[in-house]
């Protein structure tokens, strides 16, 4: 099986069209529940910030997430009291 990595910022690249979002966050499940993706998130936001906005926007978890302009990277399961990964 194909393995696909996704990376991707999200204000202003993934949200903004919630139509068009919908259907990618649908897909981006459906790759990641038979093993096909690993999901990233870069962004300048915090983790709790990056959480929140999963939710609100309705993406599923990323496999990691980038934060704060990548000086802070955190891995799955994420939670408001995850901590980043040492440097």
């Amino acid at each position: 099986m194909k393995k696909w990595t996704f990376a991707s910022d999200i204000d202003g690249t993934l949200t903004g069209d919630r139509e068009s979002l919908d259907r990618l966050a649908v897909r981006l499940r459906r790759m990641r529940s038979t093993g096909d993706l690993y999901l990233i998130f870069s962004t300048g936001r915090r983790l709790d910030q990056v959480i929140e906005g999963l939710t609100v926007e309705g993406l599923p978890e990323p496999d990691a997430v980038l934060c704060q302009v990548g000086t802070e990277i955190y891995l799955a399961p994420l939670t408001r009291t995850s901590k980043p990964l040492p440097a």
